[in-house]
């Protein structure tokens, strides 16, 4: 603040890692001149420092220290810990949770892809970054959120990107139709239909099959559970009209 009236030829650095005693001179700079880089730093390493002014009458009480500060590079291309990115399964309706450890310097610039597809943040999407992790969460999971996800950092220093499959399990969709009437007696008619367009994330186990009298308005179930896609639906009443439904079940 004062320069003890003879003008302040320069300034000394000092820097001293944390845990230690000793103060290092770590720059000089010219009086006029109040900013500075401080060298011989170690990467990782946290350090304080504290500055002094000199002048002919020759150098000042040290300023108070700085915070401490961890030592780490000026421009860093990004590098994502992919071991951390895990491929994850879960149920319709759960939160999806991916996130992604990174070092950069500096900030790096984060997008989100599914299926090549870049995500924008909405009601159920978020995403959020620090300086060392990228995160997506997706909530109220449905099965079009299945896909591969891809995140991609880039700063001036380079990019960097990962990748990970999500699946999201749910029950399948209703078998393709319309039905196919194959056949059809006094007593009985046999049914054809095509599996699911979706199966829901697992193997399609069995079809159920329904039929409703149209007299009675009730569905009643035909059958144990098949694996097949065709029925033969047997002790119909001859004369009256029924209507057939199907629906998969998966594993």
């Amino acid at each position: 603040e004062k320069d003890g009236g003879t003008p302040i030829e320069k300034y000394v650095i000092e820097r001293r890692e944390k845990g230690r005693d000793q103060w290092l001179k770590g720059a000089e700079v010219d009086g006029v001149q109040t900013k500075g880089a401080c060298g011989g730093l170690n990467e990782g390493k946290e350090y304080e420092f504290r500055v002094v002014a000199v002048n002919k009458a020759g150098p000042s009480e040290p300023s108070e220290p700085s915070k401490i500060l961890i030592a780490k590079p000026r421009f860093l291309k990004p590098r994502i810990n992919k071991v951390n990115l895990k491929s994850i399964t879960i149920k319709q309706g759960q939160t999806i949770t991916l996130e992604a450890p990174y070092a950069a310097e500096p900030l790096p610039k984060m997008t989100w892809q599914r299926d090549a597809t870049e995500l924008q943040p909405d009601d159920r999407i978020q995403m959020t970054q620090t300086e060392k992790l990228a995160k997506l969460v997706i909530t109220k999971a449905v099965r079009a959120d299945t896909g591969k996800y891809l995140i991609r950092l880039v700063n001036d220093s380079g990019s960097d990107t990962a990748e990970c499959e999500v699946i999201v399990l749910g029950p399948p969709s209703k078998p393709r139709g319309p039905l196919e009437v194959k056949g059809v007696t006094k007593s009985s008619v046999t049914l054809a239909w095509s599996p699911p367009k979706d199966s829901g994330g697992k193997e399609i186990t069995n079809y159920v099959v329904e039929k409703r009298d149209k007299k009675s308005g009730d569905w009643v179930r035909c059958n144990d559970p098949i694996e097949g896609t065709e029925i033969t639906v047997s002790k119909l009443k001859e004369g009256h009209e029924y209507e057939f439904r199907v629906m998969a079940e998966n594993a």
